[in-house]
């Protein structure tokens, strides 16, 4: 029996989500960075200036079969796991992935000194629930 590809996806995200392009692995991401070309991510406004804490609320696209039990994120700029501050161009100093559900997560993150209150930060990401 043929599958739609939505119904593919839809299957596929049971197991594994991610941010960025459906056409991309993470090893490809880099590349189109390199060229820099378009794509999505998380993002988020920052509340409190400097070095201070932060947090992007992230909802899956689907409820996973289970609690993902990896997380990885990737800088949207540069070869990295840190969340960017994108309007100074600036890496966090921390980032790491919180109260992960089969629904969503929570990425905290540490902002830069330079950051200001109304920046955008922004991350890619992926969630791997397979055994």
């Amino acid at each position: 029996m043929q599958v739609s590809l939505k119904e593919e996806v839809f299957k596929k995200n049971l197991v594994f989500a991610k941010i960025f392009s459906k056409k991309l692995m993470p090893k490809e991401l880099l590349l189109e960075l390199l060229q820099e070309q378009e794509v999505e991510n998380s993002f988020g406004i920052i509340g409190k200036a400097g070095a201070t804490g932060q947090a992007i609320f992230v909802k899956l696209p689907v409820v996973m079969r289970s609690t993902p039990s990896v997380i990885t994120l990737f800088n949207p700029s540069r070869a990295n796991a840190q969340v960017d501050n994108e309007s100074i161009n600036a890496d966090h100093t921390a980032s790491g992935a919180a109260g992960v559900r089969e629904s969503s997560f929570i990425i905290n993150t540490t902002g830069n000194a330079g950051g200001a209150v109304g920046d955008i930060m922004g991350v890619h990401w992926t969630a791997d629930a397979e055994l």
